[in-house]
């Protein structure tokens, strides 16, 4: 009877091992969990930040391209026509100056 108590104890003690041994697994398998989906949202927010700056840094480009553009289209025909007056109000064509070329 004492042998069939004590290896009764015995299984009864494995028993308890074996359960303490499974929680402290889940419980580590519960931390990891946390600590992947934690590590994966940090890099999703930070993907987000990069790919919102890349979008941000592109439409300015574009948007300042255009305008930059444009801009020397401004400049371009407003020279022209600014030094098309000038001439004109002095009375000098455009065969004058080819006469003054040859």
């Amino acid at each position: 009877m004492a042998a069939s108590l004590i290896s009764s104890l015995t299984a009864f003690g494995h028993s308890l091992a074996c359960i303490g041994a499974s929680l402290a697994h889940s419980a580590v398998l519960v931390i990891s969990a946390i600590l992947n989906f934690a590590i994966t949202l940090v890099e999703s927010v930070i993907q987000l930040g990069r790919s919102a700056g890349t979008l941000l840094v592109e439409m300015f480009q574009s948007i300042l391209g255009f305008i930059v553009a444009n801009s020397a289209a401004i400049a371009i025909i407003g020279t022209v026509y600014y030094v098309y007056t000038r001439r004109r109000q002095r009375g000098v064509t455009v065969t004058d100056t080819v006469k003054k070329m040859r």
